[in-house]
C-alpha cells in the first residue's frame, strides 16, 4: 500500500512540474513510475517517416512518460534505390536512432505494415500505444492503409495518421 501511496505522489509531483515547464525534472519523478518501461510504437511504411508522424509520437512519449520505438516496413526496393543500398541507408538511420536512445527496426520484403506490426508487437507487453502513420503514393488506388481489425490485435489504443499525399 506504501508504494501505490509512492506512485502516486511521485506522479502528481511529475506533473506539477510538468505544468511548470520543469520537463526535466518532471523526468526525474516519472523515471521511478510504471510508465518508465513503457513504450510507444511509431509503425509506418512510407519510404520515409513521415516528420507529422513522428512528432506526433514524441510529443505523446513526452506526455505519457513513455519512451520511443519505431518499426519502419518497406517492400525489398524502389525505384529509386538497389534492395543493398537501402538496406544500407537504413542501416545507418537504426546506429542514428541508436544514439538518442532509440530503437529503431526495419523490416524489408514485407508482406505489408499490418502483417508486421501484428508479428512484432503480439507478445509485447511493454507496449502502451501504437502510433501508425501510412503512406498512399500519389497515382496509385488500393488498400495502402491499415484496416480497423487491425485494432482488434491489441490491448492498447492505436493512433491512425495518414500523410497527406504531395500536390
Amino acid at each position: 500500500m506504501a508504494n501505490l501511496f509512492k506512485i502516486f505522489k511521485d506522479t502528481m509531483t511529475a506533473a506539477a512540474f510538468a505544468e511548470a515547464g520543469e520537463h526535466e525534472a518532471a523526468n526525474q519523478y516519472l523515471a521511478s513510475a510504471k510508465t518508465a518501461r513503457k513504450k510507444v510504437l511509431l509503425g509506418t511504411n512510407a519510404p520515409e517517416i513521415p516528420p507529422k508522424v513522428f512528432s506526433h509520437a514524441i510529443e505523446v512519449c513526452k506526455r505519457l512518460g513513455a519512451r520511443l520505438e519505431i518499426l519502419h516496413v518497406l517492400p525489398g526496393s524502389t525505384e529509386l534505390e538497389k534492395p543493398a543500398g537501402l538496406a544500407a541507408k537504413l542501416a545507418r538511420l537504426k546506429e542514428r536512432f541508436k544514439t538518442f536512445g532509440i530503437p529503431y527496426e526495419f523490416v524489408l520484403d514485407a508482406k505489408g505494415l499490418e502483417e508486421e506490426i501484428i508479428r512484432y508487437a503480439a507478445e509485447r507487453h511493454d507496449i502502451m500505444l501504437i502510433v501508425l502513420g501510412f503512406s498512399n503514393p500519389a497515382g496509385r488506388r488500393g488498400k495502402k492503409q491499415p484496416d480497423s481489425h487491425l485494432l482488434a490485435h491489441f490491448q492498447c489504443p492505436v493512433i491512425l495518421l495518414k500523410e497527406p499525399r504531395p500536390a
